[in-house]
């Protein structure tokens, strides 16, 4: 038996294990007729060196059969699960690349130098930096996990043994599907908010109290309440906002828990008027949230308020309460009044433009809505009880929408067109006599702003023409 220099074979089309397997093992022959005989025939026996193949099986379990080394195998992999042990023993038997299925997920321990960082570390398995990672250990440290997410772009799956917020922060990779459980007492918001930008699985908090900033607080309940987050729902909450908050995070947080909401610090509240009345709620302020009585307010409401709710809110407070943008205040007399008193006397600020409406069903006399007058340029609504032409004639302002109703056993038609110009509504007027000049009386009979007048004596002053007379004459 003579022993010649060893071969190196290449398969064409796609070829069985079986059949690699035997001719690397060298179990056969290449007789001088060119057909594959048994060893027991005499001719050459030669060594098998390099065998270049095409891998017909392409799951795991049938290439765990391949008992050769000595290949140049080009294999495809069609698993979607894929053992890193396996994986790396398949990876020994061939010099040509591994090609693995764009949805497989490699599988196994994730300690350093271990089967997984092995198999992530391979130059012959093609698409293994992108592939996605399940961990097979019951739980991995922080310094693992980063190890194998740093050598991936696809998603690891695995539990985190760390439990305290510090050392979860040293997760290096986001998008990875990480279970993660916070078991700190107090956490910061900021830091679990980050946390939960690293895992796509919902991370679970036991804590009994949540630090922070009052919008930072808000995103972790947020996340709470979409899933990101679990375990959330009971906790105090301290907010360390030391300059504005919103009145209606504050209000939706405080909906998100039933532990007490504390507010130490915060200098300055903002929001609409119901939110920020809602805030400083008597039963908020009864022990579900803390902390305010001395905040600055900012009313960002920017159409009409209320006067009353301004007023309890002014009265909850040793800060100014600024209403800057409303355009608009109604209440009654005593509310409204009450409201431009502060905002004389410095509590409130920024009134003094808006148009206002009185809601007394009693309406109001000729010197409180002079009064009024005087706190604002907007245009007031509101209804005068008096009712006499002398005192209506006191009636101060232009422009200003009064329902008024003259009744007088005799009036004056110059105070009756001086006063149909103060307000925007038509005047009714009730009177047994009208007196004036010509001019006077053709102006006020003649006017759309003055009501209730054709049955009235008319006196006219003054000298008048036979025209006039026959004009007037026609007028009652």
């Amino acid at each position: 038996l003579t022993t010649a220099p060893a071969l190196t074979v290449t398969l064409t089309g796609s070829t069985t294990i079986a059949q690699v397997n035997d001719i690397v093992g060298n179990y056969s022959r290449l007789n001088s007729g060119g057909q594959i005989g048994n060893l027991a025939d005499t001719a050459v026996q030669q060594g098998i060196g390099v065998v270049t193949a095409t891998i017909a099986e392409n799951d795991m379990a049938s290439l765990a059969a391949l008992t050769a080394t000595a290949g140049a195998y080009s294999i495809s992999v069609s698993d979607t699960s894929v053992n890193a042990a396996a994986l790396n023993t398949l990876d020994g038997k061939t010099t040509e690349s591994i090609t693995l299925a764009n949805n497989a997920v490699l599988t196994g321990a994730l300690t350093a130098g271990g089967a997984v960082d092995t198999a992530l570390s391979s130059a012959g398995i093609t698409g293994i930096g992108a592939i996605s990672v399940s961990s097979s250990d019951a739980n991995n440290t922080i310094a693992e996990v980063n190890n194998i997410a740093g050598q991936t772009t696809g998603p690891v799956t695995a539990t985190i043994s760390e439990t305290a917020i510090a050392a979860l922060g040293g997760l290096t990779d986001t998008g990875n599907a990480y279970t993660i459980t916070v078991a700190d007492t107090t956490v910061d918001a900021a830091a679990l908010n980050v946390l939960n930008g690293k895992t796509t699985v919902a991370v679970t908090v036991n804590a009994t109290n949540i630090t922070g900033n009052l919008s930072d607080i808000k995103s972790a309940y947020d996340a709470n309440t979409s899933g990101q987050i679990s375990g959330l729902g009971n906790e105090t909450i301290t907010v360390s906002d030391t300059g504005s908050i919103s009145s209606a995070d504050l209000n939706s947080l405080n909906a998100l828990t039933t532990g007490v909401v504390t507010i130490s610090n915060a200098t300055t509240v903002t929001g609409s008027l119901s939110e920020v009345v809602k805030s400083y709620s008597s039963n908020n302020l009864s022990g579900v949230i803390t902390g305010l009585s001395n905040e600055a307010i900012t009313i960002t409401d920017t159409g009409s308020i209320n006067a009353a709710d301004l007023n309890d809110l002014n009265s909850k407070t040793t800060g100014v309460v600024t209403v800057n943008n409303a355009t608009a205040i109604s209440g009654t007399y005593a509310d409204v009044n009450a409201a431009y008193t502060s905002n004389t006397s410095g509590s409130v600020a920024g009134l003094g433009n808006e148009s206002v409406t009185i809601s007394d069903t009693t309406s109001i006399t000729v010197a409180q809505a002079n009064a009024l007058d005087t706190l604002t340029s907007g245009v007031i609504t509101a209804t005068i009880s008096s009712n006499d032409i002398d005192t209506l004639d006191s009636l101060t302002g232009q422009g200003n929408a009064y329902s008024i109703t003259v009744n007088d056993s005799s009036v004056s038609a110059d105070k009756l067109n001086t006063l149909e110009a103060k307000t925007t509504a038509a005047v009714s007027v009730t009177s047994n006599t009208v007196t004036g000049t010509s001019s006077a009386i053709k102006s006020a009979y003649t006017s759309t702003g003055l009501t209730g007048l054709g049955s009235e004596a008319i006196t006219v002053t003054g000298s008048v023409s036979v025209a006039d007379v026959n004009i007037i004459g026609g007028y009652t």
